[in-house]
């Protein structure tokens, strides 16, 4: 709760600065600039692809905020964050979750949230000092209760990273979940279903090994997650009808699942995962 306080807290800081106000001046000048390079580059016959770069370079400036305002944003929301009882630190702690998701440089660069909300090792030392000159009476993280709350729509959320988040950032979330002494079964269903689905070398035994702890521990688990550990179990295991069985499953929670009809086929003995 005190990370999403913070990143509140960041964005508030935008606007009690009126950051938008000159964000949208910039946006005006910068869309003219952008009309002119392209009618300049046209006329000089320049390569579409050539045309392409120029346009996205500038548009791309319309969405950013300069390091100026990210550095104030950074400090109201360190310090709104700090008087609404919340630890001041959650801000840096936000940054380490979100560089931990890419595995490279290469990978932040062409990620979205850093071409408007630029990130460097400095930031995070700011956010950090600050934090330390700050005395709040209180440094609440209330993590607790934040997933009591977020708990009714945590299966739909991973599904939607699952499916739509990229591979590597899926696993550093996931891991993160054991890291951090989680290892409840809907834990050990995401850690199972995003290594299924990167699929290295050794990550089809492992997890495996996930989603039988998770069914072994007798809790309610994702609907995904029979569907993910069904189709693990036919490629992987070599325990006859385990894959099939979780299949099964699966199609009695989900009996409209879009794609029953394929399901069904692999329920069939004999019947195997490419």
């Amino acid at each position: 709760e005190a990370e999403l306080a913070a990143v509140l807290g960041h964005e508030v800081g935008h606007y009690l600065r009126r950051h938008s106000i000159k964000h949208l001046k910039k946006a005006r000048n910068t869309l003219s600039i952008t009309t002119f390079a392209t009618v300049g580059l046209e006329a000089a016959k320049a390569k579409q692809k050539e045309i392409e770069n120029v346009q996205i370079l500038l548009l791309s400036q319309i969405f950013s905020f300069s390091r100026k305002q990210e550095r104030e944003a950074d400090a109201i929301g360190t310090i709104l964050t700090a008087n609404a009882g919340y630890d001041p630190a959650a801000g840096a702690r936000v940054w380490e979750t979100v560089m931990a998701e890419f595995p490279s440089t290469k990978h932040m660069k062409r990620a979205p949230v850093f071409a408007t909300h630029p990130i460097t090792p400095k930031r995070r030392a700011r956010i950090l000092d600050l934090a330390a000159k700050l005395h709040p009476a209180r440094r609440e993280l209330h993590r607790e209760r934040f997933l009591k709350t977020r708990a009714p729509l945590e299966g739909m959320l991973w599904q939607d990273q699952l499916e739509k988040g990229t591979v590597y950032r899926t696993v550093a979330l996931a891991e993160r979940l054991l890291r951090e002494g989680d290892r409840s079964a809907k834990a050990l269903c995401v850690n199972a279903e995003a290594l299924r689905r990167r699929g290295n070398l050794g990550d089809g035994q492992a997890a495996l090994k996930f989603y039988r702890e998770a069914v072994a521990s007798g809790e309610e688990l994702f609907p995904w997650c029979w569907k993910g550990y069904g189709l693990a179990a036919l490629r992987w295991s070599i325990q006859p009808g385990e894959g099939r069985k979780a299949l099964a499953t699966y199609l009695k929670l989900v009996p409209d699942a879009p794609d029953r009809q394929a399901l069904e086929f692999y329920l069939q003995d004999g019947r195997s995962t490419p």
